[in-house]
């Protein structure tokens, strides 16, 4: 999706305003006449004893209306590459659907792909870098999920992995993904149908995926033969 994949700010910054715009609209509604839905809840919180700003209000607004439309979508990117240079995995996904879950974890775990956005609250030098009090930084999730002191042979796709639900692609703890299980069962009816209605497939040797950065991690495309 351009607004978290589109690297020019130009071409991106111009669909995020749109999008703003849009959610505002529900908002302004809400907020003269509340219903029983999420917007009207948001716009009439409150935040440490003070009415929410529109500004936060937006922000919600717009992280809500983000979530989940491409991070599925890139997950599911790096799952299906995986099968496709594994047809042993491909069979046995068609022959035992009910591995799929499991597939799902691994394949969070081995191919994480979001980078959390966190401000600076203090300035702070790390490895010979200043970065100041106010400053973003990007903090990716992928080390952690590829930590040997935390999975054995991290780098390896391992379908029994013990604890390989133990990983971070979704986040943990209090910032943990709101949409989670709706991702998992997503990925999981995913790659259970592809593969039961798909032939054997692999990626296209005469192709390059275009790999895409930022926020959330994925690609504009993928080749698949079959």
């Amino acid at each position: 999706m351009i607004a978290l994949t589109e690297t020019d700010q130009n071409v991106r910054l111009p669909v995020l305003m749109n999008i703003v715009g849009f959610m505002t609209e529900s908002l302004q509604a809400r907020q003269a006449t509340p219903e029983d839905d999420l917007i009207s809840t948001i716009i009439h919180a409150e935040v440490d004893g003070r009415p929410i700003t529109m500004e936060e209000a937006q922000a919600f607004c717009l992280l809500l209306f983000l979530a989940g439309l491409d991070t599925v979508v890139n997950a599911m990117s790096f799952g299906v590459r995986h099968l496709a240079h594994n047809p042993d995995m491909q069979k046995s996904l068609r022959d035992n659907p009910d591995i799929a879950p499991a597939f799902v974890e691994e394949s969070l775990r081995r191919y994480s792909f979001v980078n959390i956005g966190r401000i600076l609250t203090c300035d702070y030098e790390l490895n010979g870098q200043i970065l100041k009090a106010g400053e973003m930084v990007l903090a990716p999730q992928i080390p952690a999920n590829l930590d040997p002191s935390a999975f054995d042979e991290p780098t390896a796709f391992k379908l029994d992995r013990k604890g390989s639900n133990r990983h971070v692609a979704l986040n943990t703890g209090p910032h943990n993904c709101l949409g989670a299980h709706l991702a998992r069962i997503e990925l999981a009816l995913t790659y259970q149908e592809f593969c039961k209605r798909m032939p054997e497939f692999s990626e296209d040797p005469d192709t390059t995926p275009t790999l895409a950065a930022g926020p959330v991690m994925g690609m504009r495309n993928l080749q698949l033969n079959w």
